[in-house]
């Protein structure tokens, strides 16, 4: 006859992560995207993505899965060499998988706008006070992954990944007031794309114009408030904006969006009568483009401005 006691040896788990695997996915300009996938007895895999001796990121998933691991926080144009480890919940670790990855180049900001002689309704700008606030974007049915990115100090754009459609809406102010204007100014980054519409929106009404960019580049594009004449928008509530491009793939930046007009402005040839309106010293001479023989000219004053305007006389 035998009588003890004993207890069991505790299991200690000795065996590291196997077929561990890692790969880049997708870059942005702080930001990079790694997969990675590997096999435990104990059923579940965490990952730490490393830069030297600093843990930049985690991520875990169950054994055989893949997981995409998001690092954040990284200068633009950068390339980086990660090791991307794989241990489990007794902290036993594999070999770690080098992963070379790079960010993209940041553009220059865009031409600083140029408001001299304008009265101008801004939507979207750092270059001066805007009629909104705190745009929102997204929610749309979009392929278009959205960052509103600082390209510099003091300069914020909004970035567009995988662009296919972007709706600009809800956003703080009200409908915006632009009666009177002539222009819709955008400037626009194009990363693939070499077109975009741009679309105006009042309720119930809507309006397209094409834009044709230069891929890799800053377009500056002033659309006439005209090619939208067809579509009955109403000028006094603006609520939204759409842009449209391609099926995704493709990316760009957006920037000082403003509507815009000619504003007359007295010098010291002329003066102001008592509504404040400029007052003209007759005659009143012109610069006439080369080649321009004939021309005719017409005066308009609204409650909001004064128009000159210069139109060819076909004299053939």
């Amino acid at each position: 006859y035998n009588a003890y006691f004993y207890r069991e040896a505790a299991y200690v788990d000795g065996e590291a992560p196997t077929n561990v695997s890692a790969s880049k996915v997708a870059e942005g300009f702080y930001s990079v995207q790694i997969s990675a996938q590997a096999e435990d007895n104990s059923g579940a895999v965490s990952f730490k993505v490393m830069n030297g001796e600093d843990v930049l990121a985690t991520g875990a998933a169950a054994t055989g899965v893949a997981t995409t691991i998001m690092v954040n926080n990284l200068t633009p144009g950068t390339n980086y060499n990660f090791n991307v480890v794989a241990y489990d919940e007794a902290n036993n670790e594999a070999a770690p998988v080098a992963v070379a990855a790079a960010t993209k180049f940041m553009p220059a900001p865009a031409p600083a706008p140029d408001f001299g002689n304008k009265k101008v309704v801004a939507v979207f700008t750092d270059a001066m006070a805007c009629a909104v606030s705190g745009i929102q974007s997204g929610g749309w049915g979009e392929t278009t992954q959205v960052e509103w990115l600082d390209i510099a100090e003091g300069n914020k754009v909004f970035y567009g990944q995988n662009f296919n459609y972007a709706g600009w809406h809800s956003w703080g102010g009200g409908n915006i007031d632009v009666t009177g204007m002539q222009f819709l100014h955008v400037d626009i980054y194009s990363i693939g794309m070499t077109a975009v519409n741009i679309t105006p929106i009042s309720a119930g009404h809507e309006g397209s114009a094409t834009i044709n960019l230069t891929p890799n580049a800053w377009t500056s594009y002033d659309v006439p408030l005209s090619a939208y004449d067809a579509n009955n928008i109403d000028w006094a509530n603006i609520f939204q904006f759409k842009f449209m491009g391609p099926v995704g793939g493709s990316e760009l930046m957006i920037d000082n969006v403003y509507f815009w007009s000619y504003q007359v402005t007295p010098n010291a040839a002329q003066g102001t009568d008592a509504g404040g309106w400029a007052t003209f010293a007759a005659p009143i001479k012109l610069a006439v483009p080369a080649g321009l023989t004939a021309y005719k000219a017409s005066y308009e004053k609204t409650e909001t401005e004064e128009i000159l305007n210069l139109s060819p006389i076909d004299d053939s």
